[in-house]
C-alpha cells in the first residue's frame, strides 16, 4: 500500500479487498490510514472499495462524504457504488451526484474491480435487488436522466 508506483498500490487496495473476514482486522486499519495520504484519484477509488467490501457498516459513511463535486470523478464514483453495496439509502445526493458523473464508465476504467465496470448496470441491479418503491423509484429516475442525457455514452450505458 505505500510502494511508489500508484498501480502497485491500486493492485494492492483491490488484494486486499478480497481478503474476506479472514482479512479485514489487519486489512481495514490499513486501508483507511493510505486513504487518508493516497494523491491518486484511482488508487483511492480502489482504496474505498476495499474498505466497503470489508467494512460495509463501518465504511459506508465514508463512502457518502466522498460523491460530492469536491473528489475527483474516479473516487465519487466509487463512492457512489460503494454506498449502494453498503446498503446506504439512495438519497436526492447520490441521484444527483450519479446524474452529474454521467457517463460513468470511464471513471472506473483502469480499475482492478471488475465487477463494478459497468456502473449504472450495477447501481441498477443493486438498488433494485433491495425491492423497495424508494429505490425502484431511484433507478427509474437515474435511467431516465442517463436515457436523456445529451451524451450519447451516458444513453448506451442506460440501454
Amino acid at each position: 500500500l505505500t510502494d511508489e508506483r500508484p498501480s502497485v498500490r491500486q493492485a494492492a487496495a483491490w488484494a486486499a479487498g478480497w481478503t474476506g473476514a479472514a482479512g479485514a482486522a489487519l486489512a481495514v486499519p490499513a486501508l483507511r490510514d493510505r486513504l487518508e495520504a493516497e494523491p491518486e484519484p484511482g488508487v483511492r477509488a480502489e482504496l474505498l472499495t476495499a474498505l466497503v467490501e470489508l467494512d460495509p457498516e463501518g465504511s459506508g459513511p465514508l463512502a457518502a462524504g466522498a460523491i460530492g463535486p469536491e473528489h475527483p470523478p474516479q473516487l465519487r464514483t466509487a463512492a457512489l457504488l460503494a454506498c449502494a453495496d453498503a446498503g446506504l439509502p439512495w438519497t436526492r445526493d447520490h441521484h444527483a451526484a450519479a446524474v452529474d458523473l454521467l457517463p460513468l464508465e470511464p471513471h472506473v476504467s483502469g480499475r482492478y474491480d471488475e465487477t463494478r465496470n459497468e456502473p449504472v448496470h450495477h447501481l441498477t441491479l443493486t438498488l433494485l435487488e433491495r425491492d423497495t418503491e424508494a429505490d425502484r423509484d431511484a433507478v427509474g429516475a437515474l435511467l431516465d436522466a442517463a436515457l436523456r442525457h445529451d451524451d450519447p455514452d451516458a444513453r448506451a450505458e442506460a440501454a
